[in-house]
Formats: C-alpha cells, sequence, structure tokens
C-alpha cells in the first residue's frame, strides 16, 4: 500500500511539473530512464514508471495540441504526408509498427508479446512524436542531453561503487572479487554497458559546448570526471562489444577527421603492434574471432537463429517467442537458450520479421543519411552536434553486433531519442 501511495504522489509531481512545460517533464524522464525497473500493475495490466510517465507526457500533450492532432488526422486521411524529411521517416514508421503488430499477432506467447509491442514499439514511438514536436530550441536539446548525461552518472557511479564492493551483484560468479562484473541497477553487465556507451559522444559534445562559450572551468572537470566514470563503468562490465564500439567509434571519427587522421592512424598500427608481440595476442585473437566460450555461444546460437528463421523467414519467430521457436534447432544442449539471438539484424528478424527487420535499417539508413546531409552542408547550424548524434548511432550499431542495442525499456527509448534529436536537429535554428 505505502508502494503505490508513493508511485501516485510521484506520478502527481511529474504530471504538475510536465503540466508547468512538458520540457522539464521531457528532461526528467530521460534522467531516469532506469525506472522501468519499478514495475507495477492496474487492473491486472503490468507497467514500468517509464511507461507511467510516458502516458502522462502523452495526456497532457494530447490536450495541449488537441486542435493540431484533429487536423494532423484530418490531413492523413486526405493522404497528406508531414512536410521533409519526416514523410519519409513517418512512412517507414509506420511499416515498423505494423511489423511489430503482426509479430505479436503470430507470437505463440501472445500476453508477453503484447507488454512487449506496446513497452518496446508503440510508447517510444509515442515518445518521438512528442519530442519532436515540443523541443524547439538549442537550449532545450542541451537540458535533454545534460540530463540524460545525469542520469547515466548515477547508473555509472553505482557501477563503480560495486566493483570495489560487490555489493548487490546478483550473480555469485559476477560477485566474487576474481571475476567480478558489475550490473549496477540492472541484473546482468551487458546492460550498464548497452545503456551507458551511446551516451559517451555526448560527455564529449557538452565538455566542447562549454570549452567554447567558457562557462566555468568547474563544470570542465564535471564533464572530465563523468567521462572517466562512464568509462570505468563499461570497463568494469567487461563487455567486449561496449568497449569496442566505443574504440572503433573514437578511431572511425578520428580518421574521417584531417586533424587527427595521422593520430588515429598511429593508434591503430601501435595498438595492433602491442596485441601482435604482446600476451594480448592470445586473448584478444580469442574474444575478436569467437573462440571462447562466450563467443562459441554466440556462434553457436546466430546458426540455431538462422535454421529457424529458414522455416520462418517472413514472419521470423514472433515478439517474445524466440526461446520457444528455436528450441528444436538448439545446438548446445549444457547452454541455456536467451531472450534474443545477440546480433542485432538476427534481432529484428527473429522478433519482428523481414518487414520489421527491413523498415529498422530503413529507419537508421535516413538517420546517417540525414546526418551527413547536415555535415555536408557546413553551413549547417549544428553540424557538430550532428557528429555526436551519428557517434552515438555508430556505438549502438556495433553494439548490436554481439547484443541487444534495442529490446529493452531504456534501450528502445534511447534509440528514438538519437531519432528525434537528429529530426529536431534538422530544423532548429542557433
Amino acid at each position: 500500500m505505502f508502494f503505490y501511495i508513493l508511485l501516485v504522489l510521484f506520478f502527481v509531481l511529474f504530471a504538475f511539473l510536465s503540466y508547468k512545460n512538458l520540457v522539464w517533464g521531457i528532461c526528467l524522464l530521460v534522467a531516469i530512464l532506469p525506472s522501468y525497473l519499478i514495475r507495477f500493475q492496474i487492473f491486472s495490466i503490468p507497467l514500468t514508471v517509464l511507461e507511467g510517465m510516458i502516458l502522462i507526457l502523452t495526456g497532457l500533450w494530447l490536450y495541449n495540441h488537441r486542435s493540431q492532432v484533429g487536423l494532423t488526422t484530418k490531413n492523413l486521411l486526405k493522404g497528406q504526408l508531414p512536410k521533409e524529411p519526416f514523410n519519409q521517416w513517418f512512412l517507414v514508421m509506420i511499416l515498423f509498427v505494423i511489423s511489430a503488430s503482426v509479430a505479436a499477432f503470430v507470437s505463440d506467447n501472445q500476453m508477453q508479446a503484447l507488454g512487449v509491442w506496446k513497452a518496446y514499439f508503440i510508447e517510444p514511438i509515442i515518445f518521438f512524436s512528442i519530442f519532436i514536436s515540443t523541443i524547439k530550441s538549442r537550449k532545450d536539446i542541451n537540458s535533454v542531453v545534460s540530463c540524460l548525461i545525469l542520469g547515466g552518472l548515477f547508473v555509472a557511479i553505482f557501477a563503480v561503487i560495486q566493483k570495489f564492493t560487490g555489493w548487490l551483484i546478483p550473480n555469485p560468479f559476477w560477485q566474487a572479487a576474481e571475476t567480478r562484473r558489475v550490473t549496477s541497477f540492472f541484473g546482468y553487465p551487458n546492460a550498464v554497458a548497452l545503456y551507458l556507451a551511446p551516451l559517451v559522444p555526448f560527455i564529449v559534445y557538452l565538455f566542447e559546448k562549454d570549452k567554447k562559450d567558457k562557462v566555468n572551468a568547474w563544470l570542465d572537470l564535471y564533464y572530465f570526471l563523468t567521462f572517466l566514470i562512464f568509462s570505468l563503468a563499461i570497463l568494469f562490465t567487461k563487455s567486449f562489444g561496449g568497449a569496442l564500439a566505443l574504440v572503433a567509434t573514437l578511431l572511425i571519427f578520428g580518421l574521417f577527421n584531417k586533424k587527427t587522421r595521422i593520430v588515429s592512424f598511429l593508434i591503430i598500427v601501435f595498438s595492433g603492434a602491442i596485441i601482435y608481440f604482446t600476451p594480448l595476442h592470445d586473448p584478444f585473437t580469442q574474444e575478436i574471432l569467437f573462440k571462447d566460450v562466450s563467443g562459441q555461444i554466440r556462434v553457436n546460437m546466430w546458426g540455431e537463429t538462422i535454421e529457424m528463421l529458414k522455416i520462418h523467414p517472413l514472419t521470423g519467430a514472433g515478439l517474445s517467442n524466440y526461446q520457444l521457436a528455436v528450441a528444436p534447432y538448439h545446438i548446445l544442449k549444457w547452454a541455456e537458450i536467451y531472450l534474443y539471438p545477440h546480433n542485432l539484424i538476427l534481432n529484428f528478424w527473429s522478433e519482428t520479421g523481414f518487414f520489421g527487420l527491413l523498415s529498422f535499417l530503413w529507419l537508421v539508413v535516413l538517420f546517417m543519411r540525414e546526418g551527413l546531409r547536415q555535415i555536408i552542408d557546413k553551413q549547417h547550424h549544428a553540424y557538430l552536434f550532428t557528429e555526436v548524434l551519428l557517434a552515438s548511432m555508430l556505438i549502438l550499431l556495433i553494439q548490436g553486433l554481439v547484443d541487444v542495442p534495442y529490446f529493452k525499456n531504456d534501450l528502445s527509448v534511447v534509440f528514438w531519442l538519437l531519432m528525434g534529436l537528429m529530426a529536431v536537429n534538422s530544423f532548429i535554428q542557433d
């Protein structure tokens, strides 16, 4: 009972804050994305605190834009799409939602599928719609980014504390000092890296912005320490995908930048030499070539998934049905069947079918194309921020080579937040 009283008080305060200024509500939401871990039920319908905030924002947004919603509905019924660049995005988003809806319908586990459908697809896209119609200035963008980093900082600080204490790490093997992997507030180490790694470029952006504006030397120290704590937290998870994504993205952008091209090239050569001629060679080779236990599990998992997709190439397994669908093809009987096949392509194909995968890839292409357009146009008002958005998306995609960077409440919102920031960045004037 006491829990529900606190819950109601929080939602009332959040609604009041959002009513006063919808941007404030968005900022608080992105600052506490891990609040999806707090779960409750209303009339036997499972919900999370994060979902509750999105629903409150939706209600307030509909109330504030009730006349525009009616006009937009009329225009859509007449076949009139939003203006560029949103018309193409809008069409692909419709395909994305339809694919997810079909995947929920064909799933053998429909109750869980409907929960995934609303939490990973419908609500994040609603958040995206609210975001692009609410954020109107560079100040709004900077506020959202600052809150996003602040929320990540709490996760990272707790992860660093866990490294030296082992507090609240749920798995005894991860908790043991010699094999310790931090989990922060989440249930497993990779969740920390998946959440924090795409946020790192935004720390660099805030640092560069503060340095350019010469606001406060203490802020520079804050951003430096934040970057350090994020990096340590990701390192302490021992997530190969997270570390690889950060390093690879840094080197890719370094090679494309004329000022850092030579330095980046030398770092690659020097690092390669160290790995090749030192004892680091064997563990690195095993990791990168999937020869260790974790790598072998992934390789077999991908093989199982491909065999399953040969039978269901269009629909995939359906939402929340992967474990059941892939069971007849399971190779390593001693290993558990994971919720997802830990590869971005196979994740979307198995969960949302071929057209779900196609629409996701199409969205990423539209995102990248818009970002490249802004960078090529050197007169664009915020092409430096665009580089940060591209870097963040690239980190997410590289992590997706060996992990699941979308199918989680917070991660799906992060993806659509990146989409929203790119969309808003295309028309906001400094």
